[in-house]
């Protein structure tokens, strides 16, 4: 049986992978001229060489082919035999491709005799001592070398580090950041062949924080300041806070806190009288950042001092006195007890208030508050006062000799310090106080035997003199 065209064919392409793979894998242009009957059977057999074609040809084949192109060959030609034959007119066909092989490349000149090849360039040793300070905006790199010679600052980055700076000599570089750098550094030793040498040690650098913004910042009761601000910065150990105008004693320092979100609400001290702004920094070892921005501020006031509460009859006057830049608004007067007792509204324009209207035998402490659209300040000095005692009654008085009377009365006060006697309207003599209340007496000399007078008592304390007593007349004993 006769092989078909399409065996024929398949024949052809065979033949090229032959000639590809002994051609020892060199770039190849390839012309096939075919021994067939006509012409066109050729140009038909050269336009299917596909490789698809490969597989099917292999029984084809009588011999494996083999070439070895001479050396310095630009051509050769290889000579297949296939069986069976290709056209019933011919019992054999010879399949003779020519094929074009690239010249192999020149060798290399042979050396001259006693001139050797340069040696490779020198690998400089890697830097010593390196160093990545923080100053402000800046880092400060300094590392030392073997030798003078250039260098290359990098910074370890993904997926490979960035070049901060190079330069011809030099083993020291201050280079300025955006705030909140926080990086890992290193630098290479750069020769004159421009080899670079292996890196340094890697180490953190960092600069000074960026400012925080402050969101609110606001007076409390109790002389406190809230402050709410965002964290701008990854690389600060805390936080100062600032009054505007204000001196160091103003200052507060916040600590960091690890995991500190945006929006942080912090209690950044007890101020009072303060009606001005606050801004911030952040800080670490590299320096404070630059300012953030300002919030206003009201605080509640100072407290009044030297607050006296002076009791006059049956009324007290509260009087009080108050730094020049004061924020108070207004002022409260308490009455100290569980709990406080608020004395009257509040008054403003004036650091006095008269309370009216109470009772004698009475005794209370009192203090003072400022008061502002923020709240109350802390209590003023605490001063105890009274008003007068009450009036002594049941009333007597006697003769025990020619010479002396003796008094008695009933004593109603609680908060008196003594007593006066009057005889016939001048005072002629002062009892001590009596500790609760309850009978007491007294005597009267000094005067002549069968003397006749008019006598009456009042009890008195700080806050002036009671009432008097009854009068009541007595005559001494007879002569």
């Amino acid at each position: 049986m006769h092989p078909t065209k399409s065996q024929r064919w398949n024949l052809m392409a065979l033949t090229l992978c032959a000639i590809i793979a002994l051609a020892a894998c060199q770039p190849i242009t390839i012309e096939i001229g075919v021994a067939t009957p006509t012409p066109t059977s050729a140009a038909t057999i050269a336009a299917t060489l596909t490789p698809e074609t490969f597989p099917s040809l292999t029984p084809l084949l009588t011999e494996t082919p083999t070439l070895t192109p001479p050396p310095g060959a630009t051509s050769a030609t290889l000579t297949l035999t296939t069986s069976p034959v290709l056209t019933s007119a011919s019992p054999t066909a010879s399949l003779t491709p020519v094929i074009a092989v690239q010249p192999p490349p020149p060798p290399p000149p042979p050396p001259v005799s006693g001139v050797q090849p340069p040696p490779p360039p020198a690998v400089p040793a890697a830097p010593t001592n390196f160093s990545a300070n923080g100053d402000g905006p800046k880092i400060i790199f300094n590392w030392s070398v073997a030798s003078p010679m250039g260098y290359k600052l990098y910074r370890e980055g993904s997926p490979s580090p960035t070049l901060i700076n190079s330069a011809s000599s030099g083993t020291s570089y201050a280079s300025p950041f955006d705030c909140d750098t926080d990086a890992k550094f290193f630098v290479r030793a750069v020769n004159s062949a421009n080899v670079e040498s292996p890196d340094s040690t890697h180490l953190r650098g960092f600069n000074k924080p960026c400012p925080p913004e402050i969101v609110s910042a606001s007076g409390k009761a109790q002389g406190l300041v809230d402050i709410r601000f965002n964290d701008k910065s990854t690389n600060e150990q805390g936080f100062r806070v600032y009054v505007t105008g204000g001196d160091a004693s103003t200052r507060r320092t916040l600590t960091k806190r690890d995991g500190t979100p945006s929006g942080v609400d912090q209690t950044i001290g007890t101020y009072c009288n303060l009606n001005t702004t606050f801004y911030m920094t952040a800080y670490n070892d590299a320096g404070e950042s630059d300012l953030s921005n300002t919030d206003p501020v009201t605080t509640i006031p100072c407290a009044p001092r030297l607050i006296n509460a002076n009791g006059t009859g049956t009324s007290i006057t509260h009087t009080w006195r108050m730094d020049a830049n004061h924020t108070a608004t207004g002022f409260q007067v308490y009455k100290v007890g569980s709990p406080h007792t608020k004395v009257g509204p509040v008054v403003s324009g004036t650091f006095t208030f008269q309370e009216t209207g109470l009772l004698c035998n009475y005794s209370a402490a009192y203090f003072v508050r400022a008061v502002n659209s923020t709240g109350e300040s802390e209590n003023s000095n605490t001063d105890n006062t009274v008003t007068i005692p009450c009036a002594p009654d049941t009333f007597s008085v006697a003769p025990i000799s020619k010479t002396e009377v003796v008094l008695q009365f009933n004593d109603k006060a609680t908060n008196e310090e003594g007593f006066r006697v009057y005889r016939d309207g001048s005072q002629v003599k002062e009892l001590p106080a009596k500790t609760g209340i309850g009978l007491m007496g007294g005597s009267v000399g000094g005067m002549q035997c069968n003397e006749n007078h008019s006598y009456y008592v009042r009890a008195f304390n700080s806050a002036g003199i009671s009432p008097a007593t009854e009068t009541k007349s007595a005559r001494t004993s007879a002569c």
